[in-house]
């Protein structure tokens, strides 16, 4: 039955396939399972694909540039594996499996066709909005358990001589980067959708993870998130001019529907910066607090 239930919503297409492949891909990034779990979903997506094929043509093999480029790069790779005498080390074997999952996930996207890009966002949105919500807010305890002095999600960084702030993984350019995935996805599922209660989550998405941002010690992260809202902004600002060219009377309406999401987003993330602040007066480690602090103003270093 459940099968039958799978067939008749379509959940085994290819554009259900490749919105999983991205949100196990993303999640690793800020999340890290410790497990393999993306590399044998991509073989078992093609092979499920492959066997599929042979009753429904569905498999599509398609060149292009960028396909060529890479195909090339994995060449010189391989070339270079070949004169280093045999020699592989640790670090290559993990580049080969990077390699393989690179190669299988090109062969699925082979499949996609325009027409289906809109259910593939559509399902991509519903999963990575719930998934990147659930790591901010988890991250946002973790952070508040490491300046209490309880036990905290470290995943490799217990010796960290840098600030370990919401990042749950080694890097917290690389935790942040997930975090981007969530606003991006979170703004774009918002402009895309007309559910209220969808676009509620968006928005709590979207705060989760600047806050987590903001607190997560990457000086990229916060870069990268004031050229994103000086954008925001920007972008809000020309389509309200736009209108007031081509329909004059919506400007105010406009400006308020455009820049009011940004500003709202904006005003609740410091709320929540601003509660987390307070709470930490009676902290029993300020030092992961004053690394923090520290972090921020190398920005400023020349």
């Amino acid at each position: 039955r459940l099968i039958k239930y799978f067939r008749i919503h379509n959940l085994f297409s290819v554009e259900v396939i490749l919105a999983l492949a991205y949100v196990i891909l993303l999640l690793g990034m800020s999340f890290p399972y410790r497990m393999p779990i993306f590399f044998p979903f991509l073989i078992l997506s093609f092979c499920y694909l492959f066997i599929k094929n042979m009753h429904e043509p569905c498999l599509v093999f398609k060149l292009n540039a960028g396909i060529i480029l890479f195909y090339v790069c994995v060449l010189l790779y391989l070339l270079g594996l070949v004169l280093n005498q045999g020699i592989i080390f640790r670090l290559n074997y993990r580049d080969l499996k990077n390699i393989a999952s690179l190669l299988i996930l090109s062969w699925i996207l082979g499949t996609m066709v325009w027409e289906k890009y809109d259910r593939f966002l559509v399902v991509y949105h519903r999963l990575i909005v719930p998934v990147m919500s659930f790591v901010a807010l988890l991250s946002l305890y973790n952070f508040y358990r490491l300046i209490s002095g309880g036990n905290v999600i470290l995943l490799g960084m217990e010796k960290s001589p840098y600030a370990i702030g919401t990042s749950l993984s080694g890097s917290y350019n690389m935790f942040a980067l997930g975090m981007y995935a969530g606003i991006f996805a979170g703004v774009s599922a918002f402009s895309r959708s007309r559910s209220t209660l969808f676009r509620t989550v968006c928005c709590l998405c979207i705060v989760l993870c600047i806050t987590a941002v903001l607190l997560a010690g990457s000086r990229r992260g916060w870069i990268v998130l004031s050229f994103l809202l000086l954008c925001l902004v920007f972008r809000s600002a020309v389509s309200s001019f736009r209108l007031v060219l081509n329909g004059g009377g919506r400007f105010f309406s406009s400006v308020r529907n455009n820049l009011g999401v940004v500003v709202v987003l904006l005003v609740l993330s410091t709320v929540v910066v601003a509660f987390l602040a307070g709470r930490t007066l009676d902290v029993e480690k300020p030092f992961e607090l004053n690394k923090l602090v520290y972090r921020f103003s190398t920005l400023g270093a020349e």
